[in-house]
């Protein structure tokens, strides 16, 4: 999930970031130093890699693309353009979408949920108000 852990030496968005899920670690490393312009590459539990490149240079507008170790993708499309403030929505490997909104306007504030195909939700709160210098906490 795009900027949920623990941001590395306080900024997500230059250095990446590091989630913990069940199946083990997942550390985040931003393409060139710029996650928002030139994507991330996740290290995943068990040694594989996710590959995520912006659309036309511009994550927060024109959303990404995720490539899995196992040749499917994920593509992440920006609502109204402005991820950000109007979240985005994903469409899974599998088919199934999964649909994340931002809590009062501003995703890097206030956090966001995201409603998942089989009816769960993830809620991210912002770790002092700082999503991108201070990481989240995700439920």
């Amino acid at each position: 999930m795009f900027a949920a852990g623990r941001c590395e030496f306080n900024d997500c968005m230059k250095n990446g970031w590091t989630t913990r899920t069940d199946a083990g670690e997942v550390r985040v490393r931003c393409n060139f130093g710029n996650c928002l312009k030139d994507g991330w590459t996740a290290q995943l539990p068990g040694g594989g890699e996710a590959r995520t490149r912006c659309n036309f240079g511009d994550c927060m507008k024109d959303g990404w693309e995720t490539s899995y170790p196992d040749g499917s993708s994920a593509r992440t499309r920006c609502n109204f353009s402005n991820c950000g403030k109007d979240g985005w929505e994903t469409t899974l490997p599998n088919g199934g979408s999964a649909r994340t909104r931002c809590n009062f306007g501003d995703c890097f504030k206030d956090g966001w949920e995201t409603s998942l195909p089989d009816g769960g939700s993830v809620r991210c709160t912002c770790n002092f108000q700082k999503c991108l210098t201070d990481g989240t906490s995700c439920q």
